[in-house]
């Protein structure tokens, strides 16, 4: 009978670590189960950053391309403004010179008025 009995014995502890494994493995289980998920999870929201960083790359690529766009629209008109400035200085100048040359004009039409109303008195 000591025989028989060592064999239950021996069941019951095989049956007690089958149990413990089992239990092991269920935990193994649920874990591998929450690591899939969490790798479908974090697969996803890589797949979500990876999309907006192809977006804001062709954003960014549309920005440089209007800043280009905007800093030679703005050295155009810089160079617009810049000769307008300078025809504007030249037209005040020029309008300057003809001032000074109607009023010396004007002295000399008055001289001759003057000459032309003296000599007309002492002609008459």
């Amino acid at each position: 009978m000591g025989l028989v009995q060592e064999m239950t014995e021996k069941i019951e502890r095989m049956k007690l670590d089958f149990e413990s494994r089992d239990k092991q493995f269920m935990e193994l289980q649920g874990l591998h189960n929450s690591q899939l998920q969490l790798t479908s999870e974090l697969s996803d929201k890589l797949e979500k950053t990876e999309k907006k960083l192809h977006e804001t790359e062709h954003a960014l690529v549309d920005l440089e391309e209007r800043h280009r766009q905007a800093n030679a629209t703005i050295k155009e008109k810089e160079y617009l403004i810049s000769n307008l400035i300078k025809s504007e200085r030249s037209l005040i100048e020029r309008a300057f010179e003809l001032r000074a040359e109607l009023e010396s004009a004007a002295l000399d039409v008055s001289s001759l008025f003057t000459k032309i109303g003296l000599y007309a008195t002492l002609r008459y």
